[in-house]
């Protein structure tokens, strides 16, 4: 390390001292104490050795580095000179040797030319689920103009509305319940049931009380849940039925035609023939959508097959802890979580828990980004240092948000990591053979449709610019 930099370090740790250390002293100016006092008052010698070598270091560490972050595990490195050394070798006005140590990547052997590579995709809907996808939105819209009426002497039927109080726990009673869905006396609507919660609930009278265990569906909008066991515990207090309007061209043009808030807010149909047009048009294209997410998964899949290395525990340790904490944000989010349940979500058990439960999935991870970068470096991919600086900018904005902290450094080499990765996820789209195999049914209606596709959510909001 030159001695400008040891010189420099050396300034800003003994300005920093005097600031917030040793503070204003009487009978001396602001920031004048004699730097004896200054190295006094926090302890002796050794202990301002001690702040002016982590300043030194700290400074050192990013140019350190700079020439070696394509050969090394990202945050893996760490000082090997013995601490005792570098304080009797320190000297402000002269240059510091020391040792970096870190693990290196390995290196990736393909065992199959990443070129022939060939993924098959099977379709998630069809023209025909699509329809069927439309008109549950109809009904849903129906709804929204139609009442409700007690239904009496029955028990639960699909499409009705139920009162019910609900509790979700882990199912081997072990912690809280889940965040959120423990409630009391809620409408829970059957014709939306993201936990597949009527099979248990058909016929179930006002009064009574059913319990299940249940996994979380593998596309739950919580991804820390995903696939976890849970026993949910249902009491039904009241049973209503629907009275719906019918849907016809009068329907839609008192509810979305020229002149209502729909068509204010960009959303404007002349038929009933028209928005079921706009909404199959939607929800196709949500289709679509989940349909290139299908490929992408099967191309990590594949690529992450043919590349032989070695994983290191470092590397699988590392992906697990960005992955937690990028989906601990989208709870945040999400409002799935809130700041108070951060010091149990953030424990270093909670962390671990994680990293053991899904390590295949993580090791397949790594090893797909060593090969997208392999991809990256052999097809001469780049992604422009402007189009990094906005994406860093934007997710430090989100962290401040939230409230949470990070580190520039750490958040600027992530980001271009994650860009790196995504160029290379580009071209492989574009060059590998993607083979989709049509939709043969298999699901027993709509509804399990839906679940795949995810079309429902996003058909509503679609629906205006798919008519434009």
């Amino acid at each position: 390390m030159p001695a400008s930099i040891v010189q420099a370090a050396f300034n800003r740790t003994v300005d920093i001292l005097r600031s917030q250390v040793v503070g204003d002293l009487k009978g001396f100016r602001p920031g004048n104490v004699p730097l004896a006092m200054v190295v006094q008052r926090v302890g002796g010698q050794d202990n301002f050795k001690g702040a002016v070598l982590e300043e030194v270091l700290h400074a050192a560490m990013p140019a350190v580095m700079a020439a070696h972050a394509r050969d090394a595990v990202p945050q893996s490195e760490r000082i090997a000179t013995d601490a005792k050394a570098l304080k009797a070798a320190f000297d402000p006005a002269k240059p510091l040797d020391f040792c970096v140590e870190y693990v290196p990547l390995p290196p990736v052997r393909w065992t199959k030319p990443y070129k022939e590579i060939e993924v098959t995709v099977r379709e998630t809907g069809s023209l025909e689920t699509d329809a069927e996808a439309a008109e549950a939105l109809i009904r849903q819209y129906r709804k929204d103009k139609g009442r409700q009426r007690v239904a009496a002497d029955r028990g639960l039927e699909r499409g009705d509305v139920a009162i019910v109080s609900m509790r979700v726990d882990p199912a081997d009673g072990l912690g809280p319940p889940f965040p959120g869905l423990t409630r009391d006396k809620f409408a829970f609507d059957t014709d939306e049931d993201p936990l597949s919660m009527v099979p248990h609930l058909v016929g179930a009278s006002a009064g009574e009380e059913r319990a299940w265990e249940f996994s979380f569906p593998s596309d739950w909008h919580v991804e820390l849940w995903r696939g976890q066991r849970a026993r949910a515990t249902v009491k039904v207090l009241e049973l209503f039925e629907w009275d719906l309007p019918a849907f016809d061209d009068a329907f839609v043009r008192a509810h979305f035609g020229p002149g209502t808030p729909s068509a204010r807010n960009g959303v404007s149909f002349d038929s009933a023939d028209d928005m079921r047009k706009s909404l199959v048009a939607a929800t196709t294209l949500e289709r679509l959508k989940a349909s290139q997410q299908a490929a992408q998964d099967a191309i990590v899949e594949a690529v992450a097959a043919c590349a032989e290395l070695r994983v290191p525990e470092e590397m699988v340790r590392l992906a697990g802890e960005k992955e937690y904490e990028r989906r601990l944000m989208a709870m945040l989010q999400e409002g799935a979580a809130t700041p108070d349940d951060l010091p149990r979500l953030t424990s270093q058990e909670a962390v671990e828990d994680f990293v053991r439960e899904r390590r295949a999935e993580l090791e397949e991870q790594v090893r797909f980004n060593a090969a997208a970068d392999a991809v990256f470096e052999e097809q001469g991919l780049s992604v422009p240092d402007d189009v990094v600086e906005q994406e860093v900018a934007s997710a430090a904005a989100q962290f401040e948000a939230d409230g949470l902290d990070y580190d520039a450094d750490v958040l600027r080499a992530d980001t271009r990591a994650k860009m790196e990765s995504m160029a290379a996820m580009d071209w492989l789209q574009a060059n590998v053979k993607i083979h989709t195999e049509p939709w043969t049914g298999g699901a027993e209606s709509w509804r399990e449709a839906l679940k795949e596709t995810g079309a429902a959510a996003g058909a509503a909001a679609a629906a205006g610019a798919a008519s434009a």
